[in-house]
Parts: structure tokens; sequence; C-alpha cells
């Protein structure tokens, strides 16, 4: 089974995650939703752990991360929130969350333009020896601005690359520099991932993915060049990490060690264009949803070309995961 979250907030909007078959067939909305459960709003990172989905509402307004657990073939309830800006200063405008061995949850968030760490529900990690004091509670990783719109008490900055770069425009899509009254953030930190100690994040607006060491919250090195363009999602198969964003998937081996601050990933999938989530089925088959195009490719036998898999959607997709049978 396929989930598949949605980018909201437009005419037309499907302020849910949808259930597909593996073969592309629409099953349906995949959260429950009544009186009981939250609002939800632009819906953005997908995370199974077990067979609990955790869900990214990433609308500003919401600023949560839900969990839900099955109920029947294709559909989720509401089972209880794990974090929410209500309680946490710095997840306003949530996008993706990762989660590591020990179970500790790592969230971007786009309007802060920081990574939080979680050790549980709304419980921050302490922020690594590297970030100088003042950072907002749970920041593993901090923003080069500090004092972006609406963000308060304002942390400090913490330079590129370090810190994670961020683009503001204004009200007439002008940009701006971000401490400009009514300057509005537009790109900032997007997808998160974890491997063997390193905590990997899209820096759109920097054009690179930055890999840090979780021990100690430094940046080990840059992925950027080659046909990486404005990264946004992160997948892990293995020790490979695959990079979508613009009009390409590239991929880097995170077994190998660093040869340097900065790394070339390798070319995987080009031709694209305005790529959003990225996925493998069980089989190995490669997957990618294109935004603008509003349809879900699949890559058959490795095929450089994809083919519509799910197509003539509504609303943009965002996120893709494939729910194995044993999980369903």
């Amino acid at each position: 089974m396929w989930l598949v979250s949605f980018h909201g907030g437009a005419k037309c909007s499907t302020n849910n995650v949808f259930a597909y078959d593996d073969g592309g067939k629409e099953l349906g909305p995949a959260l429950e939703v009544d009186s009981s459960s939250p609002a939800l709003q632009e819906l953005r990172g997908l995370a199974l752990v077990g067979t609990s989905l955790y869900v990214v509402n990433g609308y500003k307004g919401c600023s949560q991360v839900l969990v839900y657990v099955p109920d029947g073939v294709s559909t989720y309830k509401y089972d209880q929130p794990y974090a929410s800006g209500t309680e946490l200063a710095a997840m306003v405008h949530p996008y993706d969350l990762t989660f590591d061995a020990d179970g500790n949850c790592y969230v971007s968030n786009q309007d802060t333009n920081v990574v939080v760490g979680l050790s549980g529900p709304n419980t921050p990690l302490p922020p690594p020896p590297s970030l100088p004091k003042g950072v907002l509670p749970g920041t593993i990783v901090a923003s080069s601005v500090g004092a972006l719109p609406h963000v308060l008490p304002p942390p400090p900055d913490v330079p590129e690359p370090q810190g994670l770069g961020v683009k503001c425009i204004d009200k007439t899509d002008k940009k701006v520099d971000c401490t400009t009254k009514g300057a509005r953030v537009k790109h900032s930190v997007r997808g998160v991932q974890v491997y063997d100690g390193l905590l990997c994040v899209a820096d759109e607006a920097a054009g690179a993915v930055k890999v840090y060491d979780l021990g100690t919250g430094k940046l080990t090195t840059q992925i950027l060049g080659g046909d990486l363009e404005s990264p946004v999602q992160l997948l892990l198969d293995g020790s490979w990490l695959y990079i979508g964003g613009g009009g390409a998937v590239t991929r880097y081996d995170l077994s190998q060690p660093f040869p340097g601050l900065k790394v070339t990933p390798d070319p995987y999938k080009t031709g694209l264009e305005e790529v959003s989530g990225i996925a493998f089925d069980a089989g190995g088959t490669f997957y990618a949803a294109e935004r603008g195009a509003k349809v879900v490719l699949q890559f058959a036998d490795g095929a450089s070309t994809g083919t519509p898999f799910i197509e003539n959607l509504c609303d943009a997709p965002e996120f893709i995961l494939h729910v194995p049978d044993s999980t369903a």
C-alpha cells in the first residue's frame, strides 16, 4: 500500500493522507477524522515506527507531529499528539521527521529554520555542545539567521555553513533580508534523515545537504554540486542517501569516508520537474512525485524515465511512503 500527503492550502486542497494499492488504485483517505481528532492542514512528512504512523501536520497554525494507529486495511485512527508548537517554541511550520536507532525524533521546521530533537513526546533533547547559548529548546541544527519573522525569543545567529541558509521575500515576492519588517521565509530547511550517528539535513536555500555529527553537532561535510539542486526530500536506503529536488534525484553513499568538507553526489534520475516525494517499494522499484504535474512516477526495472503510477491528482503530492504488507 502507498500513502501520499498533499500540499493543501490551495483552491484544490487535500488535507488528508490518501491510500493507494500497490497497483496505484486510490483506496481513499487514510486518516480517520472525527470530533476527537485534530484538524488537519498542509500535511507533510510521514514515518512508520512499527505499525504506528507519524504524520507532520505542517500548517503553521497547527505545527504538530501526530500519531495514528492502524484501523482497517487502509485506514488509521488518531492515537495521540507527539509534538506541538504550543509546547515547543522551535516547532513552527514543520516539514519532515525521522528517528534514530535510540528512538529519538528529529523534526525540521521551515519558519524557525531549525531541526528539533526530541527524546519523547514534547521532550526536547539538549542542544549539542557546538551550538551557542540561547538557542530555542530542542535545537539540534540552528539557523544562520536566528531572528526570523515571528520567532520569539530570537535565538542567536549561527553563521553558515554550520548554520542553515535561509531566504526571505516580501509581500510582492521580492527577495529581502530576513530581518526586514514584513519579510516571510521562502527557502529554508527541508528533509531530514539519520544514518549511523549522522544527521543529514536538506538546506534548500544553500543548495546542499549538510551532514552533522549527532554527538557534537558539528558539520562534517556538505553534499552539493553535480545534478543536485534545491534539495527538499531525503530518502535513506541502506547506506545510500537519495536526494530529491528541482529536476533531479542524486545519491551519496554515506558508508564511505568523507574525503573533504564538500562532496559531490552521484547522478541517479534526471529530467524531472519539481521533485517532491521519493521512495522505494518492497521490491526495490523507485518512485518519485512531481508537484507541478501532480503525478507519482514509477521507474520500473531501473528505467531512467518514469511512467505515471498515480496520476490526475487534484492536489500537489508532497511525501510518498510505501507500507509493506506486514505493517499495513
